[in-house]
């Protein structure tokens, strides 16, 4: 559906020129790409040069719990995804270490946003703010820009707003609300303005794209990122909006998310690094995979294929994405996943501990880069003989100075599997929409 109305996109922006009215942009450079910033990277508006270790207790209770709330959302969207205004559970995809830094408006104006593969909507707090949260770096302010345009609510663009997530203003400008499920609501306008890219000294500017314009945002965390940065298959998504049609794909690339020097890159379109293993990929609002089986070691676990399956009610299944840390499994196969692992953390000398933060993980004691150096892999088999393989630093997260957990978890509803972020580290990822494949590849993402 996408890719036709990308085509309508063409037609339609002729069309608005003569009304007056602005559309997506139809007409667009090929190529765009930006740096990954780690959050704690002197380059990150997040940088505290003074902040004490980043491994305690708070901040391994807080990943656990943001990690949950990420599953809840995804669970709850998968099955009902266009019958409510509410989105997810969280505002911000909740584990994300790296932020894609971008420029909006004329004058360019920086923002930090994280990328999203579950979202479909860019946006980003605007001033002036009728009620906005605290952020670390400035706010984005629309009355000095000259290229912010807001759509009306009979723009063609506007459509593309659920009916539940959309209104008017008095003056007929089109407003995008949305709720989430702890409370947390976001709202404002839907515009269009300038995107600019700036990766290696190679700069692409791109006009007309449309974008939620939050003016009233509420968050139970403050000093949050600027706003999300879409990459699902959704109308509104900056994958449709800036690829063209034959060009609808996009790679992501970074390295350990708890070193503050690693980088990576996002490439949309033109360019985007598509190599390596090859699986299947289908997009229905999440992007799924076809996972057929789990080793650890050398020893296959042998799960049985209906763990990995979609039902005929479309749940279930195995989504990658990349705003959420852990990987979540059923309990069939996350079980021997566990079991597995528990054999060789005794090979290793590694005792069984609490979960320093109460929570229920599985935990042991150490140190994952001093204890446990030649730790088996664990390898994720997809269809088309398409190896994932995790070293240690994907199976496991440290969470105090002396304890490390799983980086797994058994889904709390045993209704799908999701691979998080943690094992994507040290891999490049290409989605390729129009010929429906995922690739990925191990890689030094500085050399992409």
């Amino acid at each position: 559906m996408a890719v036709a109305l990308h085509a309508l996109f063409i037609f339609i922006t002729f069309i608005s020129l003569a009304c007056g009215r602005h559309t997506i942009a139809a007409t667009n450079p090929r190529h765009f790409a930006t740096k990954l910033i780690h959050r704690n990277s002197p380059l990150s508006p997040f940088y505290k040069p003074n902040a004490s270790s980043y491994y305690n207790d708070a901040n391994g209770d807080v990943v656990l719990k943001n990690s949950l709330s990420r599953y809840a959302y995804l669970s709850a969207k998968q099955r009902n995804p266009y019958s409510t205004n509410k989105i997810r559970t969280t505002q911000f995809p909740d584990g994300t270490e790296f932020l894609a830094k971008l420029s909006i408006g004329t004058p360019p104006f920086d923002v930090y946003a994280v990328m999203d593969t579950g979202s479909d909507i860019f946006w980003i707090q605007c001033k002036p703010c009728e009620n906005c949260y605290s952020q670390i770096d400035p706010i984005y302010d629309r009355t000095k820009s000259s290229t912010y345009v807001p759509f009306s609510c009979n723009s063609f663009t506007c459509s593309f707003l659920p009916k539940a997530r959309r209104d008017c203003d008095r003056d007929n400008k089109c407003l995008y609300h949305l709720q989430y499920d702890d409370g947390d609501t976001s709202s404002g306008y839907l515009a269009s303005e300038v995107l600019t890219f700036n990766s290696g000294g190679s700069i692409s500017k791109i006009p007309d794209v449309a974008f939620g314009c939050g003016v009233r945002n509420t968050h139970k965390i403050h000093d949050h990122e600027a706003g999300t940065l879409s990459l699902g298959d959704g109308d509104l998504s900056l994958v449709n909006q800036l690829a063209r049609p034959r060009e609808r794909k996009f790679s992501y690339c970074f390295g350990n998310r708890t070193d503050p020097t690693a980088e990576g890159n996002l490439i949309i379109g033109e360019g985007s690094y598509i190599a390596g293993d090859e699986t299947p990929l289908e997009s229905d609002y999440f992007y799924y995979l076809k996972l057929i089986d789990i080793s650890v070691g050398d020893k296959r676990l042998q799960i049985p294929p209906i763990y990995f399956e979609r039902k005929p009610s479309r749940v279930g299944g195995v989504i990658i994405d990349s705003g959420t840390t852990l990987t979540y499994l059923l309990s069939g196969a996350y079980l021997p996943l566990e079991a597995g692992l528990k054999e060789l953390l005794e090979i290793f000398q590694r005792k069984l501990v609490q979960d320093p933060t109460f929570n229920k993980r599985t935990c042991f004691e150490g140190k994952i880069g001093r204890d446990l150096a030649g730790f088996p892999m664990v390898t994720f088999h997809f269809q088309g003989d398409a190896d994932l393989v995790l070293e240690k630093w994907s199976q496991f997260q440290q969470v105090s100075e002396e304890v490390f957990c799983l980086a797994f978890y058994m889904s709390p509803d045993d209704q799908m599997n999701v691979i998080g972020n943690m094992a994507q580290q040290f891999y490049n990822f290409g989605f390729d929409l129009v010929n429906n494949v995922l690739t990925f590849e191990a890689i030094d993402c500085s050399i992409i």
